[in-house]
């Protein structure tokens, strides 16, 4: 779901770069800027893979685990 939009993107180059190629030879921007929707897809679909937002259940979990730490730290620091 989140890669509709880089799939959109590659689509769309892949649809420009089909058009030009059965079309005039002198279509240089077209072909530039279906070029560069192919790499910004690829690109998004990288950064999606490479980039992971942790969940919410996982940093409530990371909350709870500091704070018991917190605790035993601070029972340690009164029985001493």
């Amino acid at each position: 779901m989140k890669n509709i939009l880089s799939i959109l993107f590659i689509v769309f180059g892949l649809f420009g770069l089909l058009v030009t190629s059965t079309s005039l030879p002198g279509a240089f921007l077209i072909i530039i800027i279906s070029i560069g929707c192919i790499l910004t897809g690829i690109v998004l679909i990288v950064a999606n893979v490479l980039y992971k937002v942790p969940s919410k259940d996982k940093i409530v979990a990371e909350k709870i685990l500091g704070k018991a730490e917190q605790e035993k730290q601070t029972q340690a620091r009164k029985k001493t």
